[in-house]
């Protein structure tokens, strides 16, 4: 009976609550639940050859070799019982990142789940023909140079981190980007290859293709996941002819009438590798049969027409390591679904105040594009074009009738060749009737989430010299002009968002340069932890995850600013320049929630004198400055750099040595184990 036959038959025995898995599944969920990710107990294989009767060259789990094999004669096998603890027999070179996810750790428990191939030079296709597009994720759209793994992918995917040779200890406590930085002083930066492909197994098609209700899997949105986000990069999904003669042979004429139908999206693959090696290890099968299958999906790998095959058949992964394939090479449905995730960038929730839209569902006739028509000529036909690529921006809304900011931005615009993964500015305006409210800062609050969340290398913007205030605030945030200009003759100004060797050593600098957010991981300004109440918390720092968010962005410019001022009647001495500060919420929280770097601080008992170095970073109102002023107050310019969701608690920081008590005033950290307890939290939210 074929898999497909033998699904459709268990289906209908098991109920529509039945995981309904193909029948080769069947047989890799037979496998003993007592195996342990971590010691198990295996069969030694002494192998004898059928043809020749020669004797092993070795007994090794799974790998015993015939002497002549080189023949062309097939081995038999007969086991011998044996224990060991099994161990990766794959040089370090050849591991993975590998994180033992939660999800699938509970859907597939015996096996490991690879979430991210982060270091893999893809090897292209080069000299077979292609199927021609059948439309399903064919856009053949470069990758970004270098893939990632993300700080958000890696805590959720799991906590365990098996680094590429660093023990995975060293995973623990830190993010995404320190785990990059590792990687890269052990590997080099590597590249993927511009079109990634991936081959369908029948037991990822049937949850993904289902031909009626009754026909949805457990597994089903976990595949439609996959379709969605390889579809969004241009990846491209194949089935093997001999996958698509499998399912043709599903007795239900119903059924296989309508799967032929679904299937044809699918890109066929061209030309897949002949299976002589596969079997010269894995012994020969009869052709049609479910193993011979197997043998060519393992081939199309093995011969590289494929990057990653999908499949939740457990005995395919065991064929793979017997065929010395790289664990990353073939992944469950749950590990495909965490790997483009990781690979396709994450939309980041703006804050607040600033909404994400559809570049199509914007008023073109807006106030705001008014200069941007007289700047670029085609800028209509342009907005059409980007329009129907589905490009969005970030809005802030006026509290009229119009748009108050606007920001466009491009993924993977490495036009300058500056090398790994880049942004693109396109349009960046705050409207003449809003300006000194701060919404540029708000727009860059925005733009630098997304930088950093999804991992970014750099991002460049253009812009005509005329437009002086735009250039001295982006230049105040880390932009550096390049040697270059346009067409039509504005500057090119680039942001480099990864520190280098040769970093900056002053605080300031560092975090301006690579920023926000980038707290220089020395802390050579020292550290003070600064108390809060909760109203002026919620009013500097409206933004937090925490504290429901204000319906206008108006009355608050301090807000929506990233560079702020605090005022304190502190009898603390001035804070140097560089000094990193930490905000404690009194009160409800009675945690850090804030992470800012101080620019200057100055102590005055002249209210004017204050509020004349605080300008509009202050959340105080001038009566409020006389008030303080008295006794001598004082004020702190400093930049956000981070809000922390959620907060550090009291009871971690007084355990962790950072305080002795919820502070009452602006703290300096002094103890060593405070300073490291704090160097980890601050890398590990980074």
């Amino acid at each position: 009976m074929s898999r497909a036959s033998s699904t459709s038959t268990r289906r209908s025995t098991r109920g529509r609550t039945s995981t309904a898995p193909a029948a080769r599944r069947g047989r890799a969920h037979r496998v003993s639940s007592s195996r342990s990710s971590t010691t198990h107990s295996s069969a030694m294989l002494a192998t004898s050859c059928a043809g020749c009767g020669c004797e092993p060259t070795s007994q090794r789990p799974r790998r015993s070799r015939c002497k002549a094999r080189r023949n062309g004669c097939a081995p038999t096998r007969r086991r011998a019982s044996a224990t060991r603890t099994s161990r990766s027999r794959t040089p370090w070179r050849s591991r993975r990142v590998v994180a033992v996810g939660a999800a699938t750790a509970a859907t597939h428990p015996p096996r490991r789940s690879v979430i991210g191939d982060v270091a893999t030079t893809a090897r292209a296709v080069g000299g077979r023909r292609r199927a021609p597009d059948r439309g399903l994720g064919a856009a053949n759209r470069p990758l970004p140079a270098t893939a990632r793994l993300s700080g958000r992918a890696s805590r959720s995917a799991g906590k365990a981190l098996i680094l590429w040779g660093i023990p995975s200890w060293l995973g623990r406590g830190h993010s995404g980007r320190s785990i990059e930085r590792m990687l890269h002083t052990r590997l080099g930066t590597t590249t993927l290859g511009s079109m990634q492909r991936f081959l369908l197994d029948a037991n990822v098609l049937i949850p993904l293709e289902p031909t009626g209700p009754e026909e949805a899997e457990r597994d089903t949105p976990l595949a439609v996941g996959i379709v969605e986000r390889a579809t969004r990069r241009g990846f491209h999904l194949l089935v093997h002819p001999e996958t698509i003669r499998e399912l043709a042979s599903d007795p239900d004429p119903s059924r296989r009438v309508t799967r032929r139908v679904l299937l044809d999206k699918y890109q066929e693959l061209a030309d897949p590798p002949v299976i002589d090696h596969v079997e010269g290890v894995l012994g020969a099968t009869a052709p049609g049969s479910n193993d011979w299958v197997d043998h060519n999906l393992l081939a199309a790998v093995a011969g590289d027409a494929v990057h990653y095959l999908i499949t939740n058949d457990n005995g395919m992964h065991r064929k793979a390591r017997r065929l010395g394939l790289t664990p990353d090479r073939l992944l469950t449905i749950a590990d495909a679904r965490a790997l483009l995730g990781t690979l396709v960038n994450s939309p980041q929730r703006p804050p607040p105040q600033v909404t994400t839209r559809a570049l199509h569902a914007l008023r073109r006739d807006d106030p705001i594009f008014k200069s941007l028509h007289d700047d670029y000529p085609d800028f209509d036909g342009w907005f059409e074009r980007v329009s129907r690529q589905g490009r969005e921006a970030w809005v802030i809304e006026s509290s009229g009738d119009g748009y108050a900011g606007i920001c466009i931005w491009k993924a993977d615009d490495d036009e300058y060749r500056l090398g790994g993964k880049v942004m693109k500015v396109s349009t960046f305006k705050v409207s003449e009737e809003h300006r000194g409210r701060r919404y540029g800062e708000l727009l860059l609050k925005a733009l630098f989430s997304e930088l950093h969340a999804n991992r970014y290398d750099h991002v460049w913007l253009t812009a005509f010299d005329r437009h002086a205030e735009l250039i001295s605030m982006v230049e105040d945030f880390g932009f550096e002009r390049l040697p270059v200009q346009t067409d039509l003759g504005e500057l090119v100004m680039v942001k480099h968002l990864k520190p280098t060797d040769d970093a900056l050593h002053d605080s300031v600098q560092y975090h301006r340069r690579f920023g926000p957010p980038a707290v220089h991981p020395s802390l050579p300004g020292g550290v003070y932890v600064v108390p809060i109440r909760p109203r002026y918390h919620t009013r500097l720092f409206p933004d937090h995850d925490r504290q429901p968010p204000r319906l206008l962005p108006d009355d608050d410019p301090f807000g929506n600013a990233l560079r702020k001022a605090y005022l304190s009647q502190s009898g603390i001495k001035p804070l140097p320049p560089g000094a990193t500060i930490l905000f404690y919420r009194s009160d409800d929280w009675q945690g850090i929630s804030a992470v800012g770097v101080v620019e200057e601080s100055r102590r005055s008992d002249d209210a004017s004198e204050v509020a004349a170095f605080a300008g509009q970073r202050t959340v105080y109102s001038f009566e409020e400055i006389e008030a303080m002023s008295g006794g001598g107050a004082l004020a702190i310019l400093f930049r956000q750099d981070r809000l922390l969701d959620p907060p550090w608690p009291l009871d971690e920081l007084v355990t962790a040595g950072v305080l002795n008590a919820a502070p009452q005033s602006i703290t300096q950290v002094r103890g060593e184990d405070g300073i490291l307890w704090l160097t980890d939290r601050l890398a590990a939210s980074f």
